[in-house]
């Protein structure tokens, strides 16, 4: 092999070597955003402390909300009073 031959595949080498890092840094990234995303879902859900329907809902994307405030008026649907 040539010393020029040898020279070119070093460099294609070390080049490819170079994107692999670039793509193992962007593959953490992403890992990074995603297990963020998971963390805001698992801790944004609203869920209903029984079977029922909204009536009232005034909980809005982005809207702040005090702890035990309610944000939603919720009529249960497992007794009936009349």
């Amino acid at each position: 092999m040539a010393a020029q031959e040898l020279d070119i595949r070093t460099d294609r080498v070390n080049g490819i070597k170079a994107r692999i890092k670039a793509v193992d840094a962007k593959i953490a990234s992403l890992q990074a955003e995603a297990e963020k995303a998971r963390y805001n879902v698992d801790h944004a859900t609203v869920t209903a402390p029984y079977d029922g329907y909204v009536v009232d809902l005034q909980l809005r994307a982005g809207a702040f909300i005090r702890l035990k405030t309610p944000v939603v008026a919720f009529v249960s649907t497992e007794s009936l009073y009349l």
